[in-house]
């Protein structure tokens, strides 16, 4: 059926909607809504565009109601223009109904303009405008955040009149923010780790962290091979590739938040059997070296193991440190690390300690006396997400050569049977 205005048509299938797709280039407040008094049960994607003048706050309201899990909201990120018109609705009864054409979400696309549309009815057709939603959602859709919209606000709020000047003021503010095709991790991967999503329980939330896990398994594919090059023969894996690293689903093991999500490496299996209880056999219970990734920045780390755990590796360690040999080493060692490293003792000083600013080695006795289990022990350095060392091209010789770094450390801290 062909549509002029398709708006009416639209509000009677979504009065009926179970699931609903959205894929314009352009939505502003009437056309949004249409869409924004849906109740909370129908499950709502949304892939808008921003070549066009699609209202800040249209912006800020599907950014707030995806950060709470209630639908899925992204903008297009990539790096053509995003000219879609698209609308799809599942209704109760399962039938499906799709209307494409050259409306945007606007009054005057839906109600006011001179358009034309067509209605799809079919199924297969209908499934198929779905799995294309996917495909782009999947691969271009970008979170919409704070500083995102900061940006956006200050051109939209200079724009008088005309597409074609949007067009030129809102491309400089795409591009500032645009998802790196370089990087090996993605501004998604980083985004879904805001606060904001912290406690996020949602399928959308879920999916993200699964593809940030992915993308870690990934990393731990290009660097486990080349550990022998880099000496780092007595650094291991887990057995089950699913340990391999954190959860990217929330429970009361995860502290019921997700700020974080690390990639990490220890004891092997047949050095962690000799534990006999079997908490400090757990792999996270241990001194370990792990690649962490956060909001805005990816750390390279040696730990001893998590809160309240590595009892061993913990007592050990004070008891290395009144070595003098052992204690001089590792004195050596830290501050061979040298700039953008740190070390965080846990105690209740809340010191962070950097290369060259210890009065000595002397100094460690207090430091590995005083780190208590209540918190993390961690020596570390962090990288800003779009630096040139975390791309796709030489990220592996960067968690490598820190690797290799931390190594010789890891070894003093690591305790054995």
């Amino acid at each position: 059926m062909l549509l002029e205005n398709p708006g009416t048509k639209i509000k009677e299938a979504l009065a009926e909607a179970e699931e609903v797709w959205v894929a314009t280039a352009l939505m502003k407040k009437a056309g949004w809504k249409l869409f924004a008094s849906l109740p909370e049960g129908v499950k709502q994607h949304y892939l808008v565009g921003t070549d066009l003048p699609t209202h800040p706050d249209v912006l800020k309201e599907l950014m707030q109601k995806a950060s709470a899990g209630k639908i899925a909201a992204r903008r297009f990120g990539g790096e053509v223009t995003y000219h879609p018109k698209v609308y799809i609705i599942r209704k109760t009864d399962k039938s499906l109904v799709a209307f494409v054409g050259s409306s945007n979400a606007t009054l005057g696309g839906f109600e006011n303009n001179v358009e034309m549309n067509v209605e799809v009815t079919s199924r297969k057709q209908c499934e198929e405008l779905i799995d294309w939603f996917s495909q782009y959602y999947r691969n271009y859709g970008v979170f919409i955040t704070e500083t995102f919209l900061k940006e956006y606000r200050v051109d939209y709020a200079k724009i008088s009149k005309g597409y074609r000047k949007v067009a030129q003021t809102v491309k400089q503010v795409n591009e500032n923010t645009r998802l790196s095709s370089e990087q090996f991790f993605s501004q998604n991967h980083h985004e879904i780790l805001a606060k904001k999503y912290w406690w996020l329980n949602s399928s959308e939330a879920f999916l993200w962290r699964k593809n940030l896990k992915t993308r870690l398994i990934d990393l731990h594919k290009r660097i486990h091979a080349s550990f022998g090059k880099y000496e780092l023969n007595d650094l291991h894996t887990t057995l089950t590739g699913y340990n391999r690293t954190s959860r990217h689903w929330i429970n009361p093991f995860s502290g019921k938040k997700i700020d974080s999500i690390w990639l990490h490496y220890g004891k092997s299996p047949k050095q962690l059997e000799k534990y006999s209880e079997k908490s400090t056999r757990s792999f996270v219970n241990q001194v370990r070296i792990q690649v962490i990734v956060q909001h805005r920045t990816v750390g390279i780390w040696l730990m001893l193991g998590k809160q309240g755990g590595s009892s061993w590796d913990r007592k050990y360690f004070a008891e290395q440190m009144k070595v003098e040999s052992v204690r001089n080493q590792f004195y050596d060692c830290f501050n061979k690390l040298g700039e953008g490293y740190w070390m965080d003792d846990g105690s209740k000083r809340g010191d962070y300690v950097f290369p060259g600013q210890l009065s000595g080695p002397q100094e460690l006795i207090r430091i590995s006396q005083e780190a208590t289990e209540g918190h993390y022990f961690t020596i570390g350095r962090d990288y800003g997400w779009e630096d040139a060392a975390l791309s796709d091209k030489h990220i592996a010789d960067t968690v490598l050569s820190e690797f290799k770094k931390l190594y010789p450390l890891y070894l003093i801290m690591r305790h054995l049977h």
